[in-house]
């Protein structure tokens, strides 16, 4: 299956290397993921200015044992000001050292394997979900139902699935080696603005205001992957391939299976046993005719041409007539009976004398004597 998926990506990509960047980022779609990092990155960016602010005040606050804005004290500022930077310095380090070092460190290599295995969307998904997480303890604390402290764990657990990392490797799984520098380059330029833009809205907005409207731009890019961005694994997409191929092959032999049973179940209200009721659905085949040979004046009948013709549907009493006729064949070449051919479901006899000839009677075929030279049997020639 390896060997498919490469050939196959191969072959896509070697189509891309006469066609432009631009022209190649619309075509593969990959320009939706770029609008997804725009949305992202703006709204991470409208709390840059104000997340310190809010940090040093929690801080400050518990340690003053009441709501404290340190940034209204003119300086030299309190000790429980001073002490809270010391303190939101001491936390933001720890937690960078965790979510960056320790947790990128242990999940970054197993969420690219699950990725290859499950898809990069629900990754994305995931990590996106995960980013909000400290949006939501941020809202929280500034609605006085949770301490500051609470927006550290969030944020470490943010480490875990990046949603970035996951985007590049969407250029890789689309593009060819030609034009990834350049689309890597178009998705940095698009993180770019976002961080630019986000921190002049922010800083226009009141603390609460800002992050619900940072909640409200993740939520944004959360739905639109959900919605527009699309899957990029070759190997999920090839497996999701099959899958459907085998869904519609089994979707396929149980309406021939239910088919089948409408009829059987018609003809059961024939009061037809089962094994009746299948034979109905073959073509029926017309009744048998006998055989004999007259000989010398003395008739003796020798079998029976089947349904069909001699031979021809493989029965063994379909076979029984021809085989006596051979059995003939010696004792009345004196005679002039020649043979009898199948055509159809009549039987011809070449006779050589008057004293022979070959009988056919019942089933489709009129019941006649053949004797005397020239003479003819039953069916079509």
């Amino acid at each position: 299956m390896d060997a498919q998926l490469d050939a196959k990506q191969h072959h896509e990509h070697s189509k891309q290397i006469k066609l432009s960047a631009l022209h190649v980022v619309h075509s593969t779609g990959l320009w939706r993921i770029y609008v997804f990092l725009f949305l992202y990155s703006l709204g991470f960016a409208i709390l840059f200015p104000i997340v310190p602010t809010i940090i040093t005040n929690g801080f400050a606050s518990e340690d003053a044992g009441h709501a404290v804005e340190c940034q209204k004290f003119a300086p030299p500022q309190p000790h429980f000001c001073r002490n809270a930077h010391a303190e939101a310095v001491k936390w933001t380090s720890w937690t960078s050292f965790v979510s960056t070092s320790l947790l990128s460190f242990l999940c970054a290599p197993n969420i690219g394997t699950f990725s290859d295995r499950h898809g990069r969307k629900p990754f994305m998904l995931v990590g996106m979900s995960l980013a909000l997480l400290p949006m939501c303890a941020l809202m929280l604390h500034l609605r006085g139902l949770i301490p500051i402290r609470w927006y550290y764990p969030c944020s470490a657990l943010n480490g875990m699935v990046s949603s970035f990392s996951l985007a590049i490797t969407s250029i890789a799984d689309l593009l060819h080696s030609t034009h990834r520098a350049t689309a890597v380059g178009y998705m940095s330029a698009c993180f770019s603005v976002g961080i630019l833009v986000g921190p002049v809205i922010g800083a226009g907005l009141p603390p609460i205001h800002a992050v619900y409207t940072c909640i409200g731009m993740i939520g944004l890019s959360w739905l639109f992957v959900l919605l527009f961005v699309p899957e990029t694994s070759p190997r999920c997409l090839h497996e999701r391939r099959q899958q459907e191929e085998d869904r519609s092959r089994r979707r396929e032999q149980k309406a021939k299976d239910v088919n089948r049973s409408a009829v059987i179940s018609a003809l059961s209200w024939t009061k037809l046993e089962p094994a009746a009721a299948v034979a109905a659905l073959e073509p029926a085949a017309p009744p048998p005719c006998d055989v004999s040979v007259n000989s010398h004046g003395k008739s003796q009948r020798v079998g029976s041409l089947g349904g069909s013709s001699f031979g021809r549907s493989g029965r063994e009493e379909d076979l029984e007539a021809p085989l006596l006729l051979n059995n003939y064949e010696g004792s009345m070449e004196e005679s002039g009976v020649v043979d009898a051919a199948e055509e159809g479901l009549g039987v011809d006899a070449g006779l050589g004398s008057d004293k022979a000839g070959v009988h056919v009677a019942g089933g489709p075929c009129q019941e006649q004597d053949v004797e005397g030279r020239g003479g003819e049997g039953c069916g079509p020639h």
